[in-house]
């Protein structure tokens, strides 16, 4: 009845009248916006299903780990917080998401966060597709906090083959950080993906031991900086099958604020105009080329239509579900499932208490405990 969550004094979720929250821990408040919030909780919710089994509901250690929801979310606040002074990644629009979707099937994102992941349920179509969540599936930085928010781990760990081989084909986004050196290293990973997919129809005389190449495809979004080693390695690529330039002047186009989730959702928007002309580059291995070809004059128009966010509601963040019926979301649609992450999870109970052993505490990436986590807490907020 007082606005908290969490029921201990200094370790609570705290409403503001701005519809922003306050999340406070060892003395420590952090914000965070009602509607992200929100989101966070579907996507954590989602998390637990998909680990304990999807018929858990009656399950006593589901309603255990759903208490853990307010330090969990103080965490992953505290580390992204940390994050400001290099700048958080800005996110390409929900209109571009729609786009790729519709086009080529794409529902992963290699780079992304709990906070700006794409998550809306589908308006269009009739029967089942109608009402349908889209999204919840990406990459991020961080193993230890992300994995219990749904992220599948970092892009040089994920096996996005396997993706393929699962999904009979596959397009994943890209919108990596704005270092070129990143991009580079980046860049590379996708060509061996790119390669080793191609060679899956190679069978060195033995037809039996033939598989089928799998349509395989990124799409990657990147400032135009065309003097960068990045930018060149990308508009070089012997994969690359279109280039789309959007003109800061031209074209103009939007991203998503990097701190949307600490913004009052109060009309004055959570995206801003693109500071910078944007290059969309579309890499395909052979198949892909073939199951998705690309249209000069039709997927510019689509695409540029998509990145100027006509829709007002879409402009002022009304469009995506996180701000509008996020806290209804149930993700119940199947998840791509990844070695490193759904099937450790299936291993691994992720918060399980100590007694079950240090073994089963690691994390994704850097194999930090949970236990290790709450302790360093405790040592942020003493200092």
């Amino acid at each position: 009845d007082d606005g908290r969550i969490g029921g201990k004094r200094g370790n609570n979720v705290a409403v503001s009248r701005d519809d922003q929250m306050k999340v406070t821990f060892a003395g420590i408040s952090l914000k965070i916006n009602e509607m992200h919030k929100s989101k966070l909780h579907s996507l954590y919710q989602s998390m637990l299903r998909n680990t304990l089994g999807r018929h858990n509901r009656d399950d006593d250690r589901y309603e255990e780990y759903l208490k853990q929801f307010p330090k969990l979310l103080f965490a992953i606040l505290l580390r992204y917080d940390a994050l400001e002074g290099a700048g958080l990644q800005s996110a390409i629009p929900p209109t571009v998401f729609r786009y790729l979707h519709e086009r080529f099937g794409c529902e992963l994102e290699c780079f992304a966060s709990p906070f700006n992941c794409w998550l809306e349920k589908s308006v269009n179509g009739g029967g089942h597709s109608a009402g349908r969540v889209l999204g919840g599936n990406y990459g991020s930085a961080f193993g230890d906090t992300d994995a219990l928010f749904g992220s599948f781990g970092s892009f040089f760990g994920m096996d996005f083959l396997k993706i393929a081989e699962q999904s009979g084909g596959a397009c994943f986004q890209a919108n990596p950080p704005f270092a070129s050196e990143f991009i580079e290293r980046m860049c590379h990973r996708m060509h061996q993906l790119l390669d080793v997919s191609n060679r899956y129809g190679e069978d060195g005389g033995n037809s039996d031991n033939k598989k089928k190449v799998l349509p395989l495809m990124f799409v990657i979004f990147v400032p135009a900086w065309s003097e960068s080693t990045g930018w060149k390695t990308l508009s070089s690529s012997p994969h690359l099958k279109k280039h789309v330039l959007l003109s800061q002047k031209d074209d103009v186009h939007y991203y998503a604020e990097g701190t949307q989730h600490r913004r009052a959702m109060d009309g004055k928007g959570s995206h801003r105009v693109a500071s910078f002309d944007t290059s969309v580059f579309f890499l395909q291995n052979d198949a892909a080329r073939e199951k998705w070809p690309l249209s000069d004059d039709v997927d510019d128009s689509m695409l540029k239509t998509a990145f100027a966010m006509s829709s007002h509601d879409d402009k002022d963040g009304k469009g995506s579900l996180c701000e509008t019926e996020s806290a209804q979301l149930r993700i119940d649609k199947k998840p791509l499932q990844t070695p490193q992450t759904q099937k450790q999870y299936r291993q691994n109970d992720p918060i399980a208490p100590t007694a079950k052993g240090k073994k089963k505490k690691k994390r994704l990436n850097d194999k930090t405990e949970v236990a290790s986590k709450k302790k360093k807490i405790d040592e942020w907020g003493e200092g």
